[in-house]
């Protein structure tokens, strides 16, 4: 999930904001699913008010473990995964169009394979790779892996030859012009 926040809705949320459970009035999850959602790219303040506004969850909030935690209907779930899917689809056919680099991604979303060019632009391919990261992350624990994980292959575009191979997020990811001397 892609999450946006306005800056008019920033100005109403200050240091004070409560980001945990005990925000809601009313607290009552019964008949919800409870997801612990790991936080790959933002702060958790950020994270937890665009999950509030995103209508995907009926709770979001963080726990006594520091955990982010979202609970919601299995209508919000489904809604969910299939915003993730979209957005994953959306990002994989937005660089078909590319002449440096293009990305693939496994039926069951647990690999990415990145071809790039040495001449791409590395932060425009770090930014899609990170985007759908995001959603991958999300598809994967909304369907009961708690233990989610990526391969990403990464792959020099005009050659084929391999260029990295990891599994995130145990292992770092990253896109330097080093990887093509080696």
């Amino acid at each position: 999930m892609r999450m946006r926040i306005r800056s008019s809705r920033d100005k109403k949320i200050n240091e004070n904001y409560d980001l945990t459970k005990n925000y809601y009035k009313n607290y009552d999850n019964k008949g919800l699913e409870k997801f612990v959602i790991p936080n790959i790219t933002t702060d958790e303040r950020s994270y937890i008010i665009a999950l509030r506004e995103s209508g995907y969850c009926k709770y979001g909030y963080i726990d006594e473990e520091d955990n982010i935690i979202a609970e919601m209907t299995e209508q919000q779930k489904e809604d969910w995964i299939g915003n993730t899917e979209a957005v994953i689809h959306k990002t994989v056919l937005s660089a078909d169009g590319e002449d440096l680099y293009k990305f693939s991604v496994s039926e069951n979303y647990t690999m990415i394979e990145a071809d790039v060019s040495i001449n791409a632009h590395a932060t425009k391919v770090m930014d899609n790779i990170m985007r759908l990261l995001e959603e991958i992350e999300i598809y994967q624990i909304l369907n009961g892996n708690d233990n989610w994980s990526v391969n990403i292959v990464t792959k020099d575009f005009e050659t084929g030859r391999e260029l990295s191979n990891i599994n995130f997020p145990k292992e770092e990811w990253n896109l330097s012009a080093e990887m093509w001397d080696e």
